[in-house]
């Protein structure tokens, strides 16, 4: 799948942010997945995840360039 995209995700307590990440790249057959801050394995709450070309945007989440 070529999908280039900003995915907002509720993430669940009891996961990391890196597996979260790892789950959304393998379902989508992403090539780069990226998140724009980390959370606690035991915090929930959004995760913005970025999706091949979507990576680049990361840093306007992070930073607010």
């Amino acid at each position: 799948m070529n999908t280039d995209e900003i995915l907002l995700i509720d993430k669940p307590a009891g996961i990391s942010s890196a597996k979260l990440v790892a789950i959304v790249k393998r379902r989508l057959n992403a090539k780069k997945v990226g998140h724009a801050g980390t959370l606690d394995p035991f915090a929930t709450g959004l995760m913005i995840c970025c999706i091949n070309k979507g990576t680049k945007l990361a840093g306007t989440f992070l930073h607010g360039n």
